[in-house]
């Protein structure tokens, strides 16, 4: 009997673990995947997934890029951390030839924050020209901080974006292949 009531407990345990472990999950998208040289591009830094019982309310990225392919331009925060009552702080610079450093603290009440922020929104957008071909990534490097409205720490997951530089003739290939292949199912 106290050998059953042991592992009626251990597997409570276990399935109480298994429930509360959910984490929000952060990507990066990507406005168009393939795009030429000189086009500007920017992808969107994007939170999905939260409980309905969180919100965020700070972040503090270290973000890493193809600087071959890509050239920093500049970055755009999102609305969901300043609601207008209150500021917040918000910055960017380039921390390296590669890395961009990022932050954002809202201010605004937990209440605030619990009540009108979505639970599917943009942190930020980062904005980029293209400067070769190949295909660029746009990673993670650290999380620093990634807070709830109360400021304790999220669980999350991260996703990277990639953008896609086709070389011109590339693209002339696919196009006379596609014709050869229409022309031939066509006879």
């Amino acid at each position: 009997m106290n050998n059953l009531i042991k592992k009626l407990a251990l597997g409570i345990a276990l399935l109480s673990l298994s429930v509360s472990a959910h984490a929000a999950f952060i990507s990066m998208t990507p406005d168009n995947q393939f795009v030429n040289i000189g086009d500007s591009v920017s992808v969107d830094i994007r939170m999905h997934d939260l409980l309905p019982s969180e919100s965020v309310g700070d972040f503090d990225f270290d973000i890493v890029f193809d600087a071959t392919k890509l050239t920093l331009d500049s970055v755009d925060f999102g609305e969901d951390l300043h609601l207008g009552s209150f500021m917040d702080i918000q910055n960017w610079f380039q921390s390296g030839p590669n890395m961009l450093t990022m932050y954002e603290v809202s201010f605004e009440s937990a209440q605030d924050l619990f009540d009108l922020q979505l639970d599917d929104f943009i942190l930020a957008t980062i904005n980029f020209t293209t400067t070769d071909f190949g295909v660029a990534t746009v990673d993670f490097d650290n999380v620093w901080a990634l807070g709830d409205q109360y400021g304790d720490p999220m669980m999350f997951t991260a996703f990277s974006g990639l953008i896609t530089i086709p070389e011109p003739g590339t693209i002339a290939v696919l196009l006379i292949g596609l014709l050869l292949l229409r022309r031939k199912l066509i006879t």
